[in-house]
């Protein structure tokens, strides 16, 4: 039997349904967090120690340097994204009222994360032909002309993100390549852009709240404690604080995917259905 249950929800009460499930399942669900957030905090920590090497290298080093900046930034970034991916797994298992199992979770994490760089890639390759084809377009056309093409490429790309928002649950939790996970994204939201963005909007002033909380209790903490005032502990803390809300806005996002489901596909009659005994 599902925590919760199965119906249309607005904005605020999606919002509200994720907070339910961080409540009843904390620990799965931040220990992931943490996973989401350590590769990061390893590259913020690393760079606020270098920070002098890149300003003092020679050439020669500064090379080397972004060689392996970029090897270990990209190797980290992969990890993070396996995480989340695990995250986005473990919280649709919670949703449906299953026992979080993150063993499954990461499996299934690692074996999406590669589609959803694919995807990605996709995606901002075709914003990238788009731009790449408007804007020299938009320079020859007179300049009565000009700006109204450079707002209708701008506003375009802003619907495609918003119409891309379930996107990464598309990706992580059903199977399909990158178009196939496109079209789907795409079906799912389809007149119901306003209640996508107001629903992460709404979860993503939450962890942003949090955030600032969090920094400003750490400055307090620093006029006390000196060692709080060290970049790298601050680093931690703030990451510490990223990890316990992160889940809300993972929450957030899954709540809606299934919420968009039962509203295109009716998947609250479908999961009744299931459990009628046969």
């Amino acid at each position: 039997m599902a925590t919760l249950e199965l119906r249309p929800r607005s904005a605020t009460e999606i919002v509200d349904a994720s907070f339910q499930l961080l409540r009843a399942n904390f620990m799965p669900l931040v220990t992931l967090s943490v996973a989401v957030q350590l590769p990061m905090l390893v590259v913020r920590i690393w760079a606020v120690r270098n920070a002098l090497n890149f300003t003092t290298a020679s050439a020669q080093v500064m090379s080397s340097l972004v060689g392996s900046v970029l090897i270990f930034g990209v190797l980290l970034f992969l990890l993070a994204l396996v995480a989340q991916c695990a995250l986005t797994v473990a919280t649709s298992q919670v949703y449906l009222g299953m026992v979080v199992d993150n063993g499954a979770a990461l499996q299934r994490g690692a074996q999406r994360a590669l589609w959803v760089v694919l995807t990605y890639i996709v995606v901002a390759v075709g914003l990238g032909i788009a731009f790449g084809v408007g804007i020299p377009l938009a320079t020859a056309l007179p300049s009565v002309a000009r700006i109204p093409l450079m707002l209708v490429l701008v506003a375009v790309a802003i619907w495609l993100g918003l119409r891309l928002i379930p996107l990464l649950s598309v990706l992580v939790l059903e199977d399909g390549g990158p178009i196939d996970a496109i079209k789907r994204a795409l079906y799912l939201g389809s007149g119901l852009v306003g209640h996508m963005f107001v629903s992460m909007l709404l979860g993503g002033l939450i962890y942003v709240g949090i955030a600032i909380v969090a920094a400003l209790a750490v400055a307090a903490l620093g006029a006390v404690i000196p060692a709080l005032k060290d970049p790298s502990v601050t680093q931690v803390f703030e990451a510490a604080a990223g990890a316990l809300v992160y889940p809300l806005l993972i929450a957030v996002a899954v709540v809606l995917y299934y919420d968009l489901r039962i509203r295109r596909e009716g998947f609250d009659v479908e999961m009744m259905s299931r459990a009628v005994p046969r």
